[in-house]
């Protein structure tokens, strides 16, 4: 995924690194911890939390704005379904 959002930005996968630490902290990283990153990225697999949120977001932007619900959202809508039947069995039933 990180590949496939870094190609829809038009960067490199450390440029993609840098935004997302740059939209999580406020800052860009320095080099030794940007460089420790991106080398247990390459060696492991292993994803930072900031880039796993940054490239989240990003997946899932496209999708709300067709108005369309994204499977994570799924759980909540359910939720808000049943409640709002609930309520509305509940009006029905003090009404009469």
């Amino acid at each position: 995924m990180i590949h496939h959002v870094a190609g829809r930005l038009g960067c490199s996968d450390r440029e993609l690194f840098v935004l997302a630490y740059r939209q999580w902290y406020g800052h860009s990283p320095g080099q030794a911890e940007l460089e420790c990153c991106l080398d247990l990225f390459v060696r492991r697999g292993d994803i930072p939390f900031w880039v796993r949120g940054f490239v989240r977001n990003h997946l899932g932007r496209p999708t709300r704005r067709r108005g369309l619900c994204h499977r994570r959202d799924l759980p909540k809508r359910v939720v808000e379904g049943l409640l709002l039947i609930a309520a509305l069995e509940l009006l029905s039933y003090l009404s009469i």
